[in-house]
């Protein structure tokens, strides 16, 4: 039996590995983690050369603050096709990192047409 469960969680990761083959190309950069499938790493956030991207300066739950108390730093990131694959390259670029526990890149909120807050997981 447990033979069987270890087959099965071998095929889910490479079910995962399949999904996410993209974002396994920035595996070894140690500043934060790629969690984004291939369909969706490929997507356009904007067409404009530009886009701010808006972080929260600290961690509610790893910091210990309530949402009254959030700020946030803004992101310059530039480039001629800002895709989330783009914008992802541009981050380690700028030697990005995340200084908390929830260092897992899952998705770009949309605020407005050229301002996004990244979505972050643990």
């Amino acid at each position: 039996m447990d033979a069987k469960i270890k087959n099965d969680e071998l095929d889910e990761l490479d079910e995962y590995d399949e999904e996410h083959s993209i974002a396994n190309e920035f595996k070894d950069y140690i500043g934060f983690s790629v969690c984004i499938n291939d369909e969706d790493i490929n997507s356009l956030l904007t067409d404009k050369p530009y886009l701010l991207l808006r972080e929260q300066t600290k961690c509610l739950v790893c910091d210990n603050i309530s949402a009254c108390d959030i700020k946030y730093k803004y992101i310059l990131i530039q480039h001629d096709n800002l895709t989330v694959y783009n914008v992802i390259k541009e981050l380690i670029k700028k030697r990005y990192k995340k200084k908390c526990n929830h260092r897992f890149l899952e998705t770009f909120y949309k605020i407005n047409q050229n301002e996004f807050e990244i979505g972050w997981g643990s």
